[in-house]
């Protein structure tokens, strides 16, 4: 359906921000009209985090995907308010991304709060690999129009299953045609061939 840029699998930290929005505006360029593109704002400060969503807005990115800070820990409620404070400042469509191996990692609560409460936070990259997860977002969003995909590609089969939209892959990065294969077997309910492909 699209690319992601700059995640993790990226290694935003090690770009300096002027290279980081060259290749949003190179990536944006590059592809098609009918793929999608998401940009992964994750920086090391408050206002390069915005100053990079803005390039992907302006880009042309269909959604930001927003990472929690990394290295120092906080608490719940200073992320719940960094995220709400991003996603205000560019009035644009934000994805909360999830990674607790590298970030600081979201309480189930709190994501439920910030989809809940805030306009433009429309779903969730979840890169924890937490399986509870998985049923309790789902169950969650009812008529809610969130976008669930799932980060840790050891769980993408079972999140399709549970009733994820899909999934942003570090496999796919190498191996796309795998991760568009599973998708597809899990979305036709062939479930032989999905359990073969995630095997």
């Amino acid at each position: 359906d699209g690319i992601c840029i700059a995640g993790a699998t990226g290694e935003y930290p090690h770009f300096e921000t002027a290279d980081r929005k060259t290749l949003i505006r190179r990536a944006a360029q590059q592809l098609p009209s009918d793929r999608i593109l998401l940009v992964g704002i994750g920086a090391s400060s408050l206002q390069r985090t915005i100053e990079l969503g803005i390039t992907s807005f302006e880009a042309g990115t269909r959604a930001a995907l927003l990472p929690m800070p990394m290295f120092f820990r906080y608490q719940q409620e200073d992320l719940q308010a960094y995220c709400a404070h991003v996603s205000q400042a560019l009035r644009a469509p934000c994805l909360l991304y999830d990674l607790p191996d590298f970030t600081n990692g979201l309480a189930s609560d709190t994501v439920l709060r910030l989809l809940r409460d805030e306009e433009f936070i429309v779903g969730i990259k979840d890169s924890s690999g937490d399986e509870g997860n998985l049923a309790r977002f789902v169950e969650a969003r009812g008529v809610h129009p969130w976008t669930l995909l799932v980060g840790d590609d050891r769980v993408l089969r079972r999140g399709l299953a549970a009733g994820w939209d899909g999934g942003i892959s570090g496999v796919a990065g190498f191996c796309p045609e795998l991760l568009v294969a599973l998708h597809r077997s899990v979305v036709a309910a062939q479930s032989d061939e999905s359990a073969r492909l995630d095997a």
